[in-house]
């Protein structure tokens, strides 16, 4: 409806049709074309405004400017909190604040909504922060392994078609095919982990050099665009935790082991968990 009569408690503009307003789908169309133009590229919302109000948005929108209005609708399902709807009047309703001081960072309530497909409810539940919490752990150990390998495996700059290629081919195959598959974010997921799962069977079998871990990691990269998971590091926090652990190694070296606890106490009071491995020491958040 293009306009509504006027209500007692509601806006109103006297006009030639009597004293009213405009109906609440036309603030969309307006608010669109006024941003986006007359016609523009994706619209999204949730499955309860399929109908009406999209379909009144294009009635109206299309046949205001004779053109198309929007070429792709993605509705997404209602999210449910505990096995329930998500409402005000339940108060099953987290903020983004409350989140961060349940000590879960934002990353993580990405994960979770990323974790199943648009098309899919999704039950939220703080089991569900908690498993995306272990899910970006575990990317993040594997990209500090990939680092790792490509420090201190061997260069081979001669190999060709070799196992890493197979994979990495299809992982961006099968992440892609996902992707356009109507936003399949959950198999999209279900594709790196697989190749963090058979690349980390491969660097245990010693079947990856310098070079591969170098393109797992580059291939890791060209999806991280659409994902945007991958845990981001602090540049002032990196070289602080650096010299930290070379002073620790110093003391090691030097055999003054109460010295190299301290450290690592005192980097692990600062959330930061220190692993020994054979190509040296690295670091992680807790």
């Amino acid at each position: 409806m293009l306009w509504k009569s006027k209500k007692e408690g509601e806006p109103s503009w006297e006009t030639s049709l009597g004293e009213g307003r405009p109906g609440w789908h036309l603030e969309c169309s307006a608010m669109s074309m006024e941003l986006l133009g007359e016609s523009f590229d994706i619209h999204t919302g949730a499955v309860d405004l399929i109908f009406p109000h999209h379909e009144n948005e294009i009635a109206q929108s299309e046949g205001a400017t004779g053109k198309p209005f929007v070429r792709f609708w993605i509705h997404g399902e209602h999210l449910n909190i505990d096995q329930q709807k998500m409402s005000k009047s339940l108060g099953n309703i987290y903020t983004l604040s409350e989140i961060e001081e349940m000590r879960f960072e934002p990353l993580a309530l990405r994960y979770a909504l990323l974790s199943v497909p648009h098309r899919t409810k999704l039950n939220f539940s703080i089991q569900s922060l908690e498993d995306a919490k272990k899910a970006l752990e575990r990317i993040d150990l594997f990209l500090l392994r990939l680092d790792e390998v490509s420090r201190s495996a061997p260069h081979d700059a001669q190999r060709s078609d070799s196992h890493c290629d197979q994979l990495i081919g299809r992982f961006l195959t099968d992440f892609e095919t996902a992707m356009d598959d109507d936003l399949n974010t959950a198999a999209a997921l279900g594709a790196l982990f697989s190749l963090i799962r058979d690349a980390n069977i491969a660097i245990d079998n010693g079947r990856v050099t310098s070079n591969d871990a170098e393109g797992i990691k580059t291939a890791m990269m060209r999806v991280d665009p659409v994902l945007d998971l991958y845990p981001r590091r602090d540049d002032a926090l990196d070289q602080s935790v650096e010299k930290l652990i070379d002073a620790r190694n110093a003391a090691r070296r030097s055999r003054n082991f109460a010295e190299s606890d301290r450290i690592r106490d005192e980097l692990l009071s600062k959330g930061i968990i220190l692993e020994d491995t054979p190509g040296g020491t690295r670091w992680r958040r807790r």
